[in-house]
C-alpha cells in the first residue's frame, strides 16, 4: 500500500487496482482478448454497449494513473476473469475487507451463535424477573 508524503496510507486506489487487474488476468488463464469478449457479452446482456477491446484492457493495466478501468465496468471484468481481486484492492484502499465463499459462511455462523447467546441471556433475565429458577428440570421422571 502506497503512503503519502505525510506518512498516511494513500487513498489513491489506481496503483493497487492496476496490480489487481494484472494478477486477475494472469490467474484467470484467459487472454485479454477472451476477457474483452466475455465482458462485451455480459455488457450487451445488460443492454449496455460492448466495446471493450484488448487495447482498452492494456490501457487499464499500464502505469499511467489517468487510464483506469471505469467503475461501471469493474463487476463485468470481475465476472469475466472470475476474480474479485479488483474489488478487494479498492476495498483495502478504503480500509475495508471483502469476504466471500467459505469465510462468509463462517461469518454467518458466528453471527448466528452470537444472536443465540444474546437470546439465551434475555431468556435467563426473563426467568429471573419471573422469580423462577430457570435451571429447574421440567422433564418427567
Amino acid at each position: 500500500m502506497d503512503k503519502t508524503e505525510s506518512g498516511r496510507k494513500s487513498l489513491l486506489a489506481a496503483c493497487e487496482l492496476k496490480k489487481a487487474l494484472i494478477k486477475a488476468i494472469k490467474e484467470s488463464g484467459l487472454s485479454r482478448d477472451q476477457i474483452a469478449d466475455c465482458m462485451n457479452e455480459l455488457l450487451e446482456s445488460e443492454g449496455l454497449p460492448g466495446d471493450v477491446t484488448k487495447a482498452i484492457i492494456d490501457s487499464w493495466t499500464k502505469e499511467d494513473p489517468k487510464r483506469i478501468i471505469p467503475t461501471l465496468l469493474i463487476p463485468f471484468f470481475c465476472e469475466a476473469a472470475k476474480s474479485i481481486l479488483p474489488i478487494v484492492a479498492i476495498a483495502e484502499t478504503a480500509g475495508a475487507l471483502v469476504i466471500g465463499g467459505r469465510d462468509l459462511e463462517f461469518l454467518e455462523l458466528g453471527k448466528a451463535e452470537y444472536e443465540k447467546h444474546l437470546a439465551e441471556q434475555r431468556q435467563s433475565r426473563a426467568w429471573i424477573n419471573l422469580g423462577i429458577n430457570h435451571r429447574f428440570n421440567f422433564e418427567k421422571k
